[in-house]
């Protein structure tokens, strides 16, 4: 029988139960985190494949309305980016342009410059062009010279209506399976990205080459729409590698030296 002088005990926790449960709180979470962190990772992966392949949609169906030529990559002596602008009347948005896993400073957003001319590509009225020397940077970038510079454009073609180094045919390239369209840009200049060209990609200079945000791989759209997650040392190499140079050159043959 309870006596009344006799003290309820406390219906709450102690202290060393409450560290108890912290502690064991704090192990699921340390268990737990590294998988959630792959879990998205893989899913911005899965995002960034998903817009390449759409962007790959958008080149074919430009193709379809312009006498198969490809977009081209450059504005021939003004250093605008071209190749965006084009793919953006193609596939109505400037969320596809971006890659989850990429710094927010590569995103890109309007951006308002007024009286900036409209451009055929694409540009629209008032609107601030990218381009080289102007701070701007890409999380994609287009395959528009192959592997070497500057003697032939290899690639999907990088001049604005250049009469020897402008737009290239989409019929002209031979195995869509190996042909790379476009990548991850290499947009981070503290590791040797570039800080004028990052919506290019290529293999000329270290400062182009794929970066490998996913995974230790980049995502590559290849000529034929279906998009690789492939390692650097699958696209760059720095001898005579007919199997990597192959892929950077719409005729689908090794062109060496750089």
């Amino acid at each position: 029988m309870f006596h009344p002088c006799e003290r309820r005990r406390s219906a709450g926790f102690t202290v060393p139960e409450v560290l108890a449960v912290v502690a064991v709180i704090a192990i699921i979470m340390s268990l737990l985190l590294p998988a959630m962190n792959k879990a998205r990772d893989r899913a911005r992966t899965a995002i960034c494949a998903s817009n390449e392949r759409q962007l790959g949609i958008g080149i074919r169906s430009y193709a379809t309305q312009s006498n198969h030529y490809m977009p081209v990559g450059v504005g021939s002596g003004t250093g605008d980016w071209l190749w965006m602008a084009i793919l953006r009347e193609q596939v109505g948005t400037m969320d596809l342009f971006n890659c989850p896993s990429a710094a927010a400073f590569t995103q890109w957003k309007y951006k308002a410059n007024p009286g900036a001319a409209w451009h055929p590509t694409g540009w629209k009225k008032d609107e601030f062009r990218l381009g080289a020397g102007r701070g701007s940077f890409f999380s994609y970038g287009m395959n528009v010279w192959g592997a070497p510079c500057c003697a032939d454009a290899y690639g999907t073609g990088t001049y604005y209506n250049h009469p020897t180094l402008g737009e290239r045919k989409i019929n002209s390239v031979v195995s869509g399976a190996n042909f790379i369209m476009l990548g991850d840009s290499n947009w981070d200049v503290p590791t040797g990205g570039d800080a004028n060209w990052s919506a290019y990609i290529g293999m000329y200079a270290a400062r182009q080459y794929p970066i490998e945000i996913h995974q230790g791989s980049a995502n590559i759209l290849r000529g034929d729409g279906h998009v690789d997650q492939v390692p650097r040392s699958k696209l760059v190499t720095s001898s005579a590698d007919v199997e990597i140079l192959k892929q950077w050159h719409r005729d689908n043959l090794p062109h060496w030296p750089l």
